[in-house]
């Protein structure tokens, strides 16, 4: 009889010597399970899935896919293409705002704004970052070593490409390049 206690006891002892768990309600923790080895959270170095993955649910982009895998918007509440097929205007949506982070002037939050995203892709086809998803923008026309990034204005953004190809859209989607935003 004895030596049935024992492990009831031992069990019992490792499970009641346990802290209490407090739940901190300033802080929010996102939980992520991936057996591969994540290497980067930065979406310019996000090449192969378990990068891509993890930065898909961190950050936001123009477009994302409905249930039916479908684009749609997303931070762009609207597009148009002109007739010539080579020039994407975005036009962003007024209520998305970074995170608010400390390394923000006096962690204020600060709207997603049109230089946003000209800033990004610029960055993407840098050759200092060495961005593995350059290849994203062969299509976008370059003047003057300048990429075809403009910011018109706070809301829109626009694309220009060398020539008409219409799987762009897709592609831009496909490639997280997000904002790490709250919606």
């Amino acid at each position: 009889m004895k030596k049935s206690l024992l492990p009831a006891i031992i069990i019992s002892m490792l499970f009641s010597c346990r802290a209490p768990f407090h739940e901190d309600a300033s802080r929010e923790v996102f939980r992520y399970n991936e057996a591969s080895n994540i290497t980067s959270l930065d979406p310019a170095y996000a090449k192969d899935l378990a990068n891509i993955w993890p930065c898909n649910q961190l950050y936001n982009g123009l477009l994302q896919l409905d249930d039916s895998l479908n684009i749609r918007p997303c931070i762009a509440k609207s597009w148009e293409i002109d007739s010539s097929g080579t020039l994407f205007t975005f036009h962003l949506r007024n209520d998305v705002y970074f995170h608010d982070n400390p390394l923000f002037r006096e962690g204020a939050v600060r709207l997603v704004i049109a230089q946003d995203f000209a800033y990004s892709f610029n960055r993407i086809v840098d050759p200092q970052v060495l961005s593995p998803g350059v290849w994203v923008f062969e299509k976008v026309e370059v003047k003057n070593g300048q990429y075809g990034f403009n910011a018109l204005n706070d809301s829109t953004f626009q694309i220009r490409l060398k020539e008409p190809f219409p799987p762009f859209l897709g592609i831009l989607r496909d490639f997280f390049l997000r904002k790490a935003v709250s919606l």
